[in-house]
């Protein structure tokens, strides 16, 4: 073919870079302008043989020229996925291996278990195709009977005083006393989903090259409303949706999106090679767990994320453990990953901010609660929608935003919005961030959430709403009040000291 045809290739092959689904229906155009330039080429010299060559031919050569191209683009994305630090892989809870003859050392930090730990306990005794279950528990302080419980189940029982516990010194204790080659590290209000569920969790490290393994949480059942919602978000952030897969170091060391989405393992269910974990060990107060995934990818390991096996796990907490739960968590990320989280917001905006979607909240729960009846969730969501926009117009009345102890609120969080008011008295309850944000996540996630697993609205699902509104309220300002003082080393805040009291423990 002449130059002219090797340009219109060439810009065959740019057009398909860009999209390869337009390019498929331009293909007969391709093949008619390739072939009335080689037609064009040849035709003075009446040469009938090149003619019919070039007839024959020309739609071969653009297929054959099609289907190489998708097969770079299929390497470029398989190289992609390479560059952000993970590997697709099949279901990696299965394999050649059909047993373990060796121990799994399963350590589990206990406090007052009650039932949860006697659930796990039994589903620990019941699990199959492992030789040995070794369970160590490290009880700091029990007072529920969960001591005596645990003698009785001959568990390898460590007592410490509750002063003593630590989420990593606690852990580290139980590996320590380990006699297994695999750790098995889990809470005790977690529970395995079947008796093979030890041994899917470490196949991967037996077959497939990983040092450490983790599950994906899977709500309990009558998990309220706001449980189930977080648990889709968490679904979504790390992708657990989409399968097993590998994670390394990604290959750019500064995204720190990538490196924390690869970086998971969650002591809910975490296996670890033990002669690995005794190099490491876990570190720091609070995110021992992500802060060992962390230094293990970077030291050049692989661990897994196995969404094709689930432990039973989730809470029903209040409203000021959200406060305190994701103050802490957040200001841990922000240590590990410090360019994970930006935020440009003044503490007197998210005070404001605060103050002003909790009066407004008010008003819009009050409303819920005065609902009569089941209503469809067309009809819930516009109705209440309508209600809000109209009532955003409405004059702010600065004394029925301070009018604290509503009948859904929280005691602790009440006391700590006086405190808030009592130290920051001049502030304008004025700001409007956290109420669009409320809004995109009531008539967005809530709204999609419910529609898909309930048919209607009824009382009990109306109060859940308003739980649910309320915890994410209370996220999102701790969330926001944790950057604040990881940026601003403001330590003689009263805010500040209030906040690092609250969050110990959690």
């Amino acid at each position: 073919m002449s130059n002219q045809a090797f340009t219109v290739v060439k810009r065959f092959k740019d057009d398909l870079r860009i999209s390869p689904l337009r390019t498929c229906f331009l293909i007969p155009w391709y093949i008619f302008k390739i072939f009335c330039i080689t037609y064009n080429k040849f035709l003075p010299r009446r040469n009938i043989k090149l003619l019919l060559r070039a007839y024959f031919f020309s739609p071969y050569y653009v297929v054959k020229l099609f289907l190489k191209l998708i097969q770079q683009q299929a390497s470029k994305k398989k190289h992609n996925k390479k560059s952000a630090g993970y590997i697709a892989n099949k279901i990696l809870t299965e394999g050649n291996l059909k047993s373990f003859d060796g121990t799994v050392s399963v350590v589990i930090p206990v406090y007052n278990g009650g039932d949860d730990l006697k659930n796990l306990i039994a589903m620990l005794k019941k699990q199959e195709k492992v030789g040995k279950i070794e369970i160590i528990a490290i009880d700091s302080g029990s007072v529920d009977g969960s001591v005596e419980f645990l003698k009785k189940e001959d568990v390898n029982l460590t007592e410490i005083p509750n002063k003593d516990f630590s989420h990593s010194g606690t852990r580290n204790l139980g590996a320590k006393k380990a006699t297994g080659a695999i750790l098995l590290f889990m809470t005790q209000d977690a529970l395995p989903m079947d008796k093979e569920w030890v041994f899917k969790m470490i196949l991967p490290i037996l077959e497939y090259g990983v040092v450490a393994t983790t599950g994906i949480e899977k709500v309990k059942e009558k998990s309220t409303l706001f449980a189930c919602l977080a648990n889709n978000g968490f679904r979504q952030y790390f992708g657990a949706n989409n399968g097993d897969r590998i994670a390394y170091l990604p290959c750019n060391k500064k995204d720190s999106y990538s490196l924390r989405r690869n970086a998971l393992l969650n002591n809910i269910g975490c296996a670890v090679r033990k002669d690995v974990f005794t190099t490491f060990f876990y570190q720091g107060e609070y995110g021992e767990d992500l802060d060992l995934g962390v230094r293990l990818i970077q030291a050049g390991h692989k661990i897994a994320l196995l969404s094709s096996i689930q432990t039973i796990h989730s809470h029903d907490r209040s409203c000021s453990y959200y406060l305190r739960y994701v103050y802490i968590d957040t200001k841990t990320n922000k240590n590990i990953f410090p360019d994970l989280y930006h935020s440009n917001k003044s503490l007197k905006e998210i005070i404001a901010s605060a103050f002003c979607a909790y009066y407004h909240l008010q008003k819009l729960f009050t409303y819920i609660h005065s609902l009569q009846g089941d209503l469809s969730i067309s009809e819930f969501f516009n109705s209440v929608m309508y209600f809000w926009n109209n009532s955003l117009k409405e004059t702010f009345c600065e004394q029925e935003a301070l009018a604290f102890g509503s009948w859904y609120s929280d005691s602790t969080v009440d006391d700590f919005f006086q405190m808030v008011l009592i130290s920051f008295p001049k502030i304008n309850l004025d700001g409007f961030s956290y109420i669009e944000s409320q809004k995109h996540y009531f008539d967005v996630r809530l709204r999609n959430y419910i529609a898909v697993n309930f048919k209607s609205i009824n009382a009990d699902l109306r109060r859940q709403v308003i739980d649910t509104m309320y915890k994410d309220l209370m996220w999102k300002f701790a969330f926001d009040l944790a950057l604040y003082f990881c940026d601003n080393q403001d330590k003689d805040n009263p805010l500040f000291i209030t906040l690092e009291k609250m969050s110990k423990g959690v």
